[in-house]
């Protein structure tokens, strides 16, 4: 390393091979109920327009990047993807921001859904 990039460091300023920008995997919890799935990610600092969720085939991505809050902080970006069922009410996909914790509800389509059956006499 230089010293050129050494002073970089000091300053807070990124070397010539370092990058300002880390992209990391959000923790995730998933839920089973009855009518859906819940995803339920942490992405602290994260603005709700800030979020892209994208729905390919099975293939369901979680991205967001967080703003840099000073000159020496390095900007993070959330990545995560998951392989959903085609079970899935694709229309149906909704997704709330709150404290910090995104929550993904991905209902479950009406014939995938378990049923109580009544059994009758005779």
């Amino acid at each position: 390393m230089s010293n050129e990039e050494l002073v970089k460091r000091e300053e807070g300023q990124p070397a010539a091979n370092e990058s300002r920008y880390r992209t990391v995997s959000p923790a995730c919890d998933i839920y089973e109920n009855a009518e859906e799935y819940l995803i339920a990610a942490e992405m602290p600092g994260v603005d709700t327009d800030a979020v892209d969720i994208r729905l390919d085939r099975s293939r369901l991505t979680i991205g967001a990047v967080r703003p840099m809050e000073g000159e020496r902080e390095v900007q993070t970006a959330y990545a995560r993807a998951f392989e959903i069922p085609d079970t899935i009410d694709a229309g149906g996909i909704e997704a709330k921001m709150s404290n910090g914790v995104l929550s993904v509800h991905l209902p479950k389509a009406p014939q995938a859904r378990v049923r109580q059956i009544t059994v009758t006499a005779g």
